[in-house]
């Protein structure tokens, strides 16, 4: 089973080098630098996506408060 596992990563990880995968974690107050980011390097539209209660430990990426948001491009 451990050798399916490896394999699936793997697979994954080809996956997102291809697409280019990018997810920017963020709080409230950061929403809309990190929406405007993915439209500008990646010139499509964003995915927004809010983050469950256990996933709070996660920090934004532009200040230190806790993440309420995932936004990728894809």
């Amino acid at each position: 089973m451990t050798d399916w596992f490896k394999v699936k990563n793997k697979v994954r990880e080809n996956i997102f080098q291809r697409v280019k995968l990018e997810m920017i974690y963020c709080c409230e107050e950061h929403v809309d630098i990190a929406l405007d980011t993915v439209v500008n390097e990646h010139e499509t539209f964003p995915l927004l996506t809010k983050l469950d209660v256990d996933n709070l430990s996660t920090s934004c990426e532009y200040c230190r408060n806790s993440a309420v948001y995932i936004v990728a491009n894809k």
